[in-house]
Formats: C-alpha cells, sequence, structure tokens
C-alpha cells in the first residue's frame, strides 16, 4: 500500500491545524504527527554557534584526506601549468612565475613538506615526502624544458608522456660519445656562421646564428632512424639557417654553396631559382653510426615560408606509397618553421588540420620551431594574442615541448622523446626551440662572455651547454674545434670562397673610410644638437661632413659591438640622405629588424635624425 506524505499542497491547512495542536499538548496527536513535527523542530534549532564551529577542529583522518587531496591537484598542476615558469627563455634575466604554484596556493604550509603523501598516479603510485615531490616535479617540468600535453584528449598519449620524462625527471643521459659528437656538431655550425660573416659582409643572409642547435637536433633525428626504422626523410624549410643545413647536416659541397653567393651565378632551375642559395632543395643518402643508410630529402621552397609545408606532406605521402610504408613509419617528414610564420601563416593551421585525414595523413610530422624571438621588424607581443606561437598546434592535440636553445642536451633530450611519440602513435609532434636570436640589442649585454660553443667550453659561467661543461671528462678531454678544419677547406680547397677572385677580378682596393670616395662627403654641413629626451632617448652632436663625424658620439650611446662597425657606417651613409632613412623608419623597414638601433643594455632608441 503506497502512503502519501503528511505535508502536501493539498493539505496546507490541516498541517497548520496539527501543528498548533502539537505545540499546545503534542500527547493529543498520534505518533506519525509527532515525529514529523519534532524532526522539524530538530532542523530548525541553531544547536551550535559559528564561533563553535569554527573553533572545531576535524579529526585527524579528515585532514590527511584533505592534505592527500591537495598533493594529487598539486601533481596536475605542475603537470598542466609547470611550462609557465620552465626556463626555455635564454633572454630572460629573471626566473618567470606564476602564482598558481605557489605552496600556499596550493593548500600547503612549510609544516608539510617533510610529510609524506601517496603520489597517485606519479610514478606507479608511491608514497614520498612533499619536499621530494616538488624537487622532482620542478626538475621535470621547469626546468630548461617546458612540456604541454595535458591538453591531449586521449588517456594513452599522456600516461606515454609521463612515462617517459618523470622517472629520470627529463634529465638527458648521454653517452661520453653522444655528447662530443653534439658538441662539435654545434661547433661546426657556428664555424659556417662565422665564415660566411667575416667572407661576406653586406650580402643579404638568413643566418642561423643562435640556433646552432639546430644541426645538433637534425643529425639526433638521422642517429635515431635506425632505432625506430626510418629509411627515409624529407624536409621542408624557410630562408633562415638553411645553408647551414645544406652544409652541415645534407653534406652539399661548400664549393657549390659558395658559388651561389656569386653575383653572376645562373642556377639549375630543376631546383628553383629566384633568390638562389636560399630556395635550392637537396637530396642526399646518409649513413648512421651502425651503418644504417637514410635517404635525405630537402624540398625547394621558391614561395613564402611556411608555402613549402603541404609540399613536403605531399612528397612524403608519395614516398610511403612508393615504399609501400602502409603504416607510415618509415618515411619521416620535417617541417622547420620560424616563430613569427608558424603564428602568422594560416597555411600552417591548414596543414594540421589535414594531418589526420585518411586521405592526407603521413603518420605524424616533427616540427622544429627557431624561436628568434622576433618576426623581422615585430615582437612578439605585437604579433600575436596566444601565449606561445606554437599555440596552433593544439588544434590537433599535438604534444609540445619548449626547449632552451642554451642547453643542446635537453634539447637532444626532447627531440629524441618527440621522435619516439610519433613512431609510437602516429601523430604530430612540435619542439619549440628559444635561441638568443641576432636581433635583440637589449638582451644581449648580459651573455658578452660567450655565447658560441667553443667560448662556452672554456668559460664554466657562461649559459649555453652549462649541462655539459659540468662532466669531468670534458675538463680533463677538451673537445677540439673543427675549426681549423672547416676554415682550411672554405679558404683554401674552394676558390669561390673569395667572391673577386671567383669573378676573375681584381680585389678592390682598401678605403680608410668606407665614404671616402663619396662626393656628397663634402656637401653642406648640418650639426644635431645634443641632449637627453624625456624616456631616455638620446641625441647626438656631431658635424655631417668630413671624416670626423662619428668622434662626436655620445659615449652613453653603447651599441652592441657585434654591428657597431656595421652600424656607424650605415648611419654616416643616412646622414648623407635624410629622405631615404625616414622613408625607411616611417615604413619600419630597416633590414636590422628594428627601425631605430638600441643600445646593448637599454631598451632606449637612440634617434639621430629628431630635431633636425
Amino acid at each position: 500500500m503506497n502512503h502519501s506524505t503528511i505535508a502536501n499542497r493539498w493539505n496546507a491547512d490541516l498541517v497548520d491545524e496539527k501543528y498548533e495542536i502539537w505545540r499546545t499538548g503534542p500527547e493529543n496527536l498520534d505518533e506519525e504527527w509527532r515525529a514529523f513535527f519534532e524532526g522539524f523542530a530538530l532542523a530548525s534549532e541553531e544547536h551550535y554557534s559559528r564561533s563553535d564551529i569554527d573553533s572545531a577542529a576535524p579529526n585527524s583522518a579528515d585532514n590527511d584526506a584533505t592534505r592527500q587531496a591537495r598533493v594529487i591537484g598539486l601533481i596536475y598542476a605542475y603537470r598542466s601549468i609547470g611550462h609557465t615558469i620552465a626556463a626555455f627563455n635564454p633572454l630572460t634575466k629573471d626566473a618567470p612565475t606564476n602564482p598558481r604554484l605557489t605552496l600556499e596556493r596550493l593548500g600547503f604550509e612549510e609544516s608539510d613538506l617533510d610529510s609524506v603523501f601517496h603520489t597517485g598516479n606519479y610514478l606507479g603510485g608511491i608514497e614520498m615526502t612533499l619536499r621530494e615531490l616538488i624537487e622532482r616535479l620542478e626538475k621535470t617540468y621547469c626546468h630548461t624544458i617546458g612540456a604541454e600535453y595535458i591538453h591531449i584528449q586521449e588517456t594513452p598519449k599522456r600516461r606515454w608522456i609521463q612515462a617517459r620524462i618523470e622517472p629520470e625527471c627529463f634529465i638527458p643521459r648521454f653517452t661520453k660519445e653522444e655528447k662530443h659528437r653534439i658538441l662539435s656538431t654545434i661547433m661546426q655550425a657556428e664555424d659556417f656562421e662565422n665564415f660566411l660573416q667575416t667572407r661576406y659582409v653586406g650580402q643579404k643572409r638568413f643566418s642561423l646564428e643562435g640556433s646552432e642547435t639546430l644541426i645538433a637536433c637534425l643529425e639526433s633525428v638521422l642517429e635515431r632512424c635506425s632505432k625506430n626504422g626510418v629509411d627515409e626523410i624529407v624536409m621542408g624549410m624557410a630562408h633562415r639557417g638553411r645553408l647551414n643545413v645544406l652544409a652541415n647536416f645534407l653534406g652539399k659541397s661548400l664549393e657549390y654553396i659558395l658559388r651561389e653567393f656569386s653575383e653572376n651565378y645562373v642556377p639549375d632551375t630543376i631546383h628553383g631559382d629566384g633568390d638562389v642559395k636560399y630556395h635550392l632543395g637537396y637530396e642526399t643518402k646518409r649513413k648512421t653510426s651502425d651503418g644504417h643508410v637514410v635517404d635525405i630529402r630537402l624540398a625547394a621552397n621558391p614561395s613564402h615560408l611556411e608555402a613549402v609545408n603541404p609540399v613536403v606532406e605531399g612528397k612524403a605521402r608519395a614516398r610511403q606509397r612508393i615504399r609501400e610504408d602502409l603504416d607510415r613509419k618509415q618515411v619521416l617528414p620535417i617541417l622547420i618553421h620560424g616563430d613569427a610564420a608558424i603564428a602568422g601563416q594560416g597555411i600552417v593551421a591548414e596543414v594540421f588540420n589535414f594531418s589526420q585525414l585518411k586521405g592526407y595523413r603521413t603518420g605524424g610530422t616533427i616540427h622544429l620551431v627557431i624561436n628568434n624571438q622576433i618576426g623581422f621588424t615585430t615582437d612578439p607581443s605585437d604579433a600575436r594574442s596566444s601565449r606561445y606561437c606554437t599555440d596552433v598546434a593544439k588544434i590537433v592535440e599535438a604534444p609540445i615541448f619548449h626547449v632552451n636553445g642554451n642547453d643542446p642536451l635537453a634539447v637532444i633530450a626532447a627531440v629524441e622523446t618527440a621522435f619516439d611519440y610519433r613512431q609510437t602513435f602516429g601523430c604530430d609532434v612540435v619542439i619549440d626551440g628559444s635561441d638568443r636570436g641576432e636581433l635583440l640589442p637589449l638582451v644581449q649585454a648580459p651573455f658578452r662572455l660567450g655565447w658560441e660553443a667553443q667560448e662556452l667550453w672554456g668559460e664554466p659561467s657562461a649559459p649555453q651547454a652549462h649541462r655539459l661543461k659540468t662532466e669531468a671528462f670534458f675538463r680533463e678531454q677538451p673537445v677540439q674545434s673543427p675549426t681549423w678544419v672547416v676554415m682550411g677547406q672554405l679558404h683554401s680547397d674552394h676558390p669561390f670562397a673569395d667572391p673577386a677572385s671567383e669573378r676573375g677580378l681584381d680585389a678592390p682596393p682598401v678605403l680608410s673610410e668606407p665614404f671616402e670616395q663619396a662626393c656628397a662627403a663634402f656637401g653642406v654641413n648640418r650639426t644635431i644638437s645634443y641632449g637627453r629626451l624625456p624616456g631616455g632617448l638620446v641625441m647626438l652632436n656631431w658635424p655631417l661632413h668630413g671624416n670626423d663625424w662619428h668622434r662626436g658620439l655620445d659615449r652613453a650611446f653603447d651599441p652592441n659591438p657585434k654591428v657597431q662597425q656595421e652600424l656607424m657606417a650605415e648611419m654616416q651613409a643616412h646622414s648623407l640622405h635624410f629622405a631615404d632613412e625616414l622613408q625607411r623608419c616611417s615604413a619600419g623597414g630597416l633590414t636590422r629588424g628594428e627601425a631605430f638601433p638600441h643600445e646593448s643594455g637599454s631598451p632606449a632608441p637612440w634617434l639621430s635624425l629628431i630635431h633636425i
């Protein structure tokens, strides 16, 4: 038999009547009504004051359960946002902070650090002190590698990454021979850039300077091809670093590379033409250290920056079909991006969106980003709305590893992890390599002790390769720079290293001053008053004729020593062509990457043409 409840909207009058009876004489009501009103009264009474509730301490079991739950939240916090305080930007002086990762925000106190907690799904579920747990998480997620992968929805992929990086705290483990190979590769890349800088002054170059670790990354991928069953690499990249990749990774003849610097060079158009040397493709075969042969194909890129991306994916798909590679494991596509281009060009998102479609997928692409933190004339803060230039990759849930180019071993560890992830899941993966760049004079001052690997090897306090510098065997057995080999080849073996001899001409006479033969040097004398404007802007006072123009240069202006001579000559020329200078400044088109030069230790621009 179903019993309806005593109180409902239809018998409100009856309830009121019974309630009055219960208040005056509860013994006159039956047991069911009395129970109803007694429960109602009990719920309405305040047996404890607020102060009593606040002062009542929970029992120890409840307290331990709360703290244990907070530990699980702490682990998740480091996994998800630990990258926000990772030290992968070599241009920042101060370590980044995030209030969401402070001890207080996570719900703990200093007294909790020595308490032992269960780690849940971290390391398979063990017990350790809170102090040890935080130290391990900071080494894993907040050192020179920042891992973004929590946006991946598939649990097996997240668990794979955790199992790969958490047991060893993402600390690189390499043999002596591997460390020697990495260092020698970086030094050889630096020597190549230094040679071009000194031999082809004034020629337009898209240097890899500051990002030489890219060559070590490519070498690492090549060496791992045997283990991962890869027989062919299909590559695509824009201009920056292309000559270095051709020379030091693909092994293109240095003679041909130098020949292409000639003004009279006529290219073989089968590999593309136009801005010749930075558009050409190349194909070669290389052997790994264990004898495995890998075909390497660099696609020609006669178009603009990221336009080569779908070309590379199409070539990789075709090569997989030719090899009957149904699992798409034997042919590996690699795309090398710039930080501004990967965020700014829509074709990048289009290629990502096609990456998992049945008719277009290639088994995943390794994306390497040369992040020199400037897009020609644009600072990252003015170039995009997202935190990172690689956020576009999240549309396909690609894991992203942000790495510090000054820590080559960490970079290689991330690249190897990315390669293995691609082979395991057949998905795209991104390596975002931040480097010091070559166009940021403000932030280079703290690192003047030596950027190059050669200098850093002998300078323990320098930032680059700081993991390797602590190795005892490197102090006992220092690595010899391959400079004498590279420079010997470039200067002696190949006459094309000398542009004058290549053209069959006599070398031009050396001028004591860069513009001593310019008739404009004897024009009208104009002077610029000196003073400091609000905001620290510097004005100069020098005569704009003759050869003593630069001696009035204010000592307060301290340009980057690397570009000082070129900058001084450029400024003297501009002083003779005011209209051209003003037009270029207004268009933001100086090839130096900034409309105005900056001091090496100050953000203040130096305005030479103000108040003319």
